[in-house]
């Protein structure tokens, strides 16, 4: 089976990235109508290091969930609601590059209940409002971000025994 990319023509006339680093796969890919060699370059640099974003992952959020909720009943329904999020937004199919952007939605919304929480126990003042504000704005880019990563269009021919399928 040979699957080669096709789609929009970037920068580089169409050409495929090689990526060296995920900052350089990442400024590669973020144009305005990446082609889906520029995306394929992303998808490997993002499973180049997803063997270690699951490690700091899991530790980010046990963290999270001791600053959300103090009692482990209420740690374990936040950690239920984090990952009935990413399962609901991503689903089996999702692949690496937008499984990462899905568990950062999850991670921004869980970081926006405990500022809310903790700006609804403290006393009003500027400070709170400018957490609350700036972990809305981080929940609304992840979502964004998560959004455009969706919208991007991929165009696929596969060649199976000589049969030419098109897909996109």
């Amino acid at each position: 089976m040979i699957i080669e990319g096709g789609g929009n023509a970037g920068a580089s006339g169409g050409q495929g990235v090689p990526a060296t680093s995920l900052a350089v796969a990442v400024k590669v890919a973020d144009v305005t109508k990446p082609d889906a060699g520029k995306l394929a370059a992303l998808e490997k640099a993002v499973a180049k290091e997803a063997e270690g974003v699951e490690a700091v992952k899991y530790t980010v959020l046990k963290r999270l969930l001791g600053h959300v909720a103090k009692d482990p009943k209420s740690q374990e329904l936040a950690r239920r609601a984090y990952h009935g999020m990413v399962r609901e937004l991503g689903g089996d199919g999702a692949t690496g590059a937008e499984r990462l952007l899905v568990e950062n939605v999850a991670m921004s919304w869980l970081k926006l209940q405990n500022v809310e929480m903790s700006h609804s126990l403290k006393a009003p003042s500027e400070f709170w409002e400018r957490r609350l504000a700036a972990a809305q704005v981080r929940f609304d880019r992840a979502v964004a971000a998560l959004t455009k990563f969706r919208r991007v269009p991929i165009n696929l021919r596969v060649n199976l025994a000589n049969q030419q399928i098109n897909v996109g």
